[in-house]
């Protein structure tokens, strides 16, 4: 969706631009490209939409008398969604074992135990499959990846929020 890729662009460039900083920006809609030699690929995404799948994530269950109050991890609604998005991060895998294989995948995708089960299970290939909400032992090897120091010199105040 190029709309939506161009205010990606806008906000990536203004969080910069306040911090001072000159990051690489690619705004591209071709994947090899946006990937080849990452050293992170950062994954948030919604396959679908919130209209209709989210919607339906809900409606179907109502159907058979099930109250799914949260669609993105349990229940029928997690189920669905799970169904929808392991098979995108798949192939973002495939494209990643090609174009940076060594990359380390921060993937803060719902629903989070079905992702991070199917990559580990079916994209063991990565170097690394990280869910973003990731343990301090995962955001240390980050840290000693980014810093090209040992992990178990990182700072001892790295957050680890909804854990």
């Amino acid at each position: 969706d190029p709309a939506r890729l161009a205010t990606s662009d806008m906000v990536a460039r203004k969080i910069a631009s306040s911090l001072n900083v000159t990051p690489t920006i690619l705004a591209t809609q071709d994947r090899g490209e946006a990937l080849a030699g990452a050293e992170f690929v950062i994954l948030m995404i919604q396959v679908g939409g919130y209209d209709p799948c989210t919607i339906t994530d809900f409606e179907v269950p109502r159907k058979f008398g099930l109250r799914q109050t949260i669609a993105d991890t349990l229940g029928v609604g997690g189920i669905m969604r799970g169904l929808r998005t392991v098979p995108v991060l798949l192939d973002i895998a495939a494209d990643m074992r090609k174009h940076c294989p060594q990359a380390l995948m921060l993937q803060y995708v719902n629903p989070m135990a079905v992702n991070c089960w199917a990559l580990s299970r079916l994209a063991a290939m990565l170097a690394s499959v990280i869910p973003f909400r990731a343990p301090r032992l995962s955001l240390h090897r980050i840290w000693a990846k980014i810093s090209n120091q040992s992990s178990t010199n990182a700072p001892a105040s790295i957050i680890c929020p909804s854990i």
